[in-house]
């Protein structure tokens, strides 16, 4: 669907491919004088119980509701919704849901009404497409408390609190997109065996899963690794043989950044995901066989998924999501430090850029051609953001101080002048 994004890596006498995704999927390796085939691999085998039904999940009816609640609910750019925000979402869904302030709305002013309020989802189909008819009617029936088929603005506000209360699990705190889409989905489940919609004409088979990520070349305890994220697997294989020499569990299963390494702490963190949630694992490299619960020293879920591969700083860890959150860990737990929308000037706020860092700074893309250069801090910092102005899914390169940006118009190169 997406094709092949995936770059050859050198090792030794081998120029290593992670061939895929799709059927066949494998490393490839050939002889980097002749292009003759050295060695081929496979991916090590998963249980079909560890794989993340994210794509099934991302055309849900469920889902059609999760980011319009984030997009018009979260105020303070956190990609969340707290206990108040949910609160004062229901405020300004009632007062679009009533314009003329009667107090009350009927079911099918409430399904006619939430259409025009709830925009289209990526990848439902065009022409015409209108989400109350899908989830209009079991979110009213939901929230219509006394059952006399009219709405209040009271019963809206009690029924989004009571939904926040259910899904935080009591603790408190904001909720994010995966839990919207784990608490809707109880008020409206797929239809029975339809991975997404089915007969609500919205959804239909499982995404495409696979791994897009190019591998990375390591050396640890007097040895190299060739480290490669794979569906649901982080693996590491000798670049020589392509025998495998440990993996680790924990992965969602489409992959497209680059595996992190941090020499420093012989530490590897991968993460995977799309629009409907991935995961984050960081792993002590140099074991052997299924290291998941030797090595593995802590794993995420619920991640925002990140097409652009990150950065480790100083025992941090820095992504982007391909929605335009960047977001920083501390290494060592993966305790979430910070988690900021990265403003776009006026273009479009996703990224699919890898970070670049140099000097204590990180710099970013993206798709608008903004560049962003945050402080490599445990603190959230902006530090300028400078446009090109011209659409871009690129990461920038540096050479000899400059920096080298391509767009899809220009080539820009960026430096002090010689």
């Amino acid at each position: 669907m997406f094709g092949n994004a995936i770059s050859p890596v050198i090792a030794g006498d081998v120029v290593v491919v992670n061939y895929g995704p799709g059927e066949g999927a494998r490393l490839v390796a050939v002889d980097k004088r002749t292009g003759e085939v050295a060695w081929e691999a496979q991916a090590p085998k998963v249980d079909p119980s560890e794989q993340m039904l994210s794509g099934a999940r991302l055309s849900s009816p469920a889902a059609i509701l999760v980011m319009p609640m984030i997009g018009q609910g979260d105020k303070n750019d956190d990609a969340m919704v707290s206990r108040e925000e949910m609160a004062g979402l229901a405020g300004a869904w009632f007062d679009k849901l009533d314009p003329q302030k009667s107090g009350k709305v009927t079911k099918e002013q409430f399904i006619e009404r939430l259409s025009g309020m709830v925009p289209p989802p990526p990848g439902a189909p065009g022409g015409g497409f209108k989400a109350g008819p899908i989830v209009g009617p079991q979110i009213f029936a939901a929230a219509d408390a006394d059952h006399d088929g009219a709405l209040t603005r009271a019963e809206l506000t009690a029924a989004f609190g009571a939904w926040y209360a259910k899904w935080d699990g009591g603790k408190g705190e904001p909720l994010d997109a995966n839990q919207l889409l784990d608490g809707l989905s109880t008020i409206l489940p797929a239809p029975q065996g339809a991975p997404g919609g089915g007969a609500s004409g919205f959804g239909g088979a499982k995404g495409p899963g696979g791994s897009w990520s190019t591998p990375i070349l390591i050396h640890t305890a007097g040895r190299d690794e060739l480290v490669v994220g794979l569906p649901n697997r982080l693996a590491a294989y000798d670049p020589k043989t392509g025998a495998l020499l440990w993996f680790s569990k924990g992965l969602a299963d489409s992959v497209q950044s680059m595996p992190l390494w941090d020499e420093a702490n012989g530490v590897v963190i991968a993460s995977g995901g799309d629009m409907a949630g991935g995961s984050m694992i960081a792993v002590r490299a140099g074991g052997s066989g299924d290291v998941t619960d030797s090595h593995r020293l802590w794993r995420l879920g619920r991640m925002k998924g990140s097409i652009g591969s990150g950065v480790v700083h100083d025992g941090r860890v820095y992504m982007v999501a391909s929605d335009g959150f960047a977001l920083c860990l501390d290494e060592k737990t993966g305790r979430k430090l910070w988690q900021k929308r990265l403003e776009s000037t006026g273009g479009k706020g996703g990224s699919w850029s890898s970070m670049l860092l140099a000097d204590g700074k990180i710099y970013v893309p993206n798709q608008g051609g903004d560049v962003f250069v945050l402080a490599a801090s445990p603190e959230f910092k902006v530090l300028a953001t400078n446009s090109v102005d011209e659409a871009t899914n690129t990461s920038l390169a540096a050479s000899d101080g400059a920096l080298l940006l391509r767009t899809d118009k220009s080539l820009w190169c960026i430096g002090g002048g010689k």
